[in-house]
């Protein structure tokens, strides 16, 4: 829940992944390349994730430059449809997904799956994405993505599969290592290594170094306690959640399906991408209070529309409160915390800006 210390937040390689952080996480989808910056990635029941194949559409952009000439001008790449339309297609399919494969985040978060879509298309900045500096986006890679996105199956996407997802791998850009980025598209080396708005281009951390939620690892390698680690399989051993692919979790030391609601449970057992936690030895699903209305954490109780549940001096019962807009005030620790694709920078809540990064 987004206020314990064991959130199922949104990670990095664009999955569903398990952070211990403060109350209330930030969010990334699954499924693209991903401007770096205020998401994390749309978390469930599993596991540490790689490098994001889901922000393919990420980072607002400012008007080019005569600079941006190379990221812009093959922006439709063998596509007719306009970037705008195309982008809305492809908000649809993540939303659809987290709803159907990861559906806590839609009642945590959102009111509603189109109010997912709203809020997506409004922060990511998808449309700003094909002017970046040396970018490798098009309009056809990302139509591709789209239809990918659909026809994945949810441990597919939860698992950021890189058969299913194919499309979706940013391609390389023609910016080398060393240059500030946004994007991990608009890298040579197809990777932009960060863990705040912006990074510089170069390889993508691999088995043995060190790594984080926003830097994410090499194909086929996971972020484990900091350091990058082959991804488990069903049936490994696991102490936590955060050592399987995301689609499963830890259930008596290995790697396996989710419990659902009812079922017996440990601390990492039930299904947290259906929303289901493990409450006094029960796997139950959350409920949701709106702003001003009790939370209470202890019992399944957490808040609605991304609200942070502001606890009382002792315990785990409080208060939800209201998110904090796009360029308001807020703080990760004590609340309000910011809107979903948005990070809580110098005490505003800031949507980052790949653009800017030069």
């Amino acid at each position: 829940m987004k206020t314990t210390a064991r959130v199922l937040a949104l990670v990095g390689s664009g999955l569903l992944g398990i952070f211990s952080v403060g109350c209330g996480s930030t969010v990334r989808e699954p499924g693209t390349d991903g401007a770096k910056g205020g998401a994390g990635s749309v978390a469930g029941s599993g596991g540490s994730s790689s490098a994001s194949i889901a922000e393919n559409a990420g980072g607002t952009a400012s008007e080019p430059t005569d600079d941006d000439a190379a990221g812009s001008a093959g922006a439709k790449g063998d596509s007719s449809k306009d970037p705008t339309d195309a982008c809305g297609e492809y908000a649809r399919a993540v939303c659809h997904k987290i709803a159907a494969c990861n559906a806590w985040v839609i009642s945590s978060y959102f009111e509603s799956e189109a109010a997912c879509v709203k809020r997506y298309t409004e922060a990511v900045g998808c449309v700003g994405s094909f002017a970046l500096r040396g970018t490798s986006r098009t309009v056809a890679q990302l139509e591709a993505c789209t239809v990918a996105t659909n026809r994945s199956t949810c441990a597919e996407w939860l698992d950021e599969d890189a058969t299913a997802l194919a499309s979706c791998t940013a391609e390389p850009g023609s910016l080398s290592n060393g240059a500030a980025c946004g994007s991990d598209a608009q890298c040579q080396s197809g990777h932009c290594r960060s863990a705040d708005d912006c990074g510089v281009c170069g390889p993508a951390p691999g088995p043995g170094d060190a790594c984080s939620g926003a830097d994410a690892c090499a194909p086929g390698f996971g972020c484990t306690n900091g350091v990058c680690a082959r991804v488990k399989q069903a049936g490994d051993a696991c102490d936590s959640r955060a050592d399987c692919p995301n689609s499963l979790t830890c259930n008596a030391g290995r790697c396996a399906a989710a419990k659902g609601a009812g079922e017996t449970c440990t601390d990492d057992a039930c299904d947290g991408h259906a929303g289901v936690n493990c409450v006094n030895d029960v796997c139950r699903t959350t409920q949701y209070a709106a702003p001003g209305q009790p939370c209470d954490l202890a019992n399944g109780v957490d808040c609605a529309a991304g609200g942070f549940c502001r606890l009382s001096a002792s315990g785990l019962q409080g208060t939800c409160v209201a998110p904090a807009k796009d360029g308001e005030s807020c703080d990760d620790q004590e609340g309000p915390r910011c809107l979903l694709w948005a990070s809580c920078t110098g005490g505003y809540c800031k949507v980052a800006d790949a653009a800017a990064c030069r």
